[in-house]
């Protein structure tokens, strides 16, 4: 897992409730110096962080989801090698589709490539 510096301070002495209830204890909080240390990167808030992201694509499909759809599924279907035959074509970039689906925070790139790859798999 990648891990982020956290950068160490000086905090100052402050009093605490040590015993909460009728009769409260209070205690003294003594002035220290907090350590630099590492942590595990949990990213921004609605943001999957580098650690967690498991989806590599392998090969760019040269999609985009302002392009109009018969020029998506061309270009995701001419991304792949020029040898292998029309059903393998279309089986991996339905795969490559279904996956980007899966893992894309952006609603609208999410159902276009759902559409896409509901297209493709009706070609299988």
């Amino acid at each position: 897992m990648t891990r982020i510096r956290i950068k160490g301070y000086k905090r100052k002495g402050y009093i605490k409730d040590v015993k909460p209830g009728p009769g409260v204890k209070k205690g003294r909080i003594s002035a220290t110096t907090v350590r630099g240390h590492l942590r595990v990167d949990k990213g921004k808030p609605g943001r999957t962080p580098k650690a967690q992201r498991w989806f590599k694509p392998t090969r760019r499909l040269g999609w985009d989801k302002d392009m109009p759809q018969e020029k998506r599924l061309r270009v995701a279907i001419a991304s792949r090698p020029g040898s292998w035959d029309m059903h393998r074509k279309n089986l991996s970039a339905f795969r490559a589709l279904n996956a980007l689906a899966n893992v894309t925070t952006d609603r609208e790139t999410e159902t276009k490539a759902r559409q896409d790859a509901r297209v493709l798999r009706r070609r299988l």
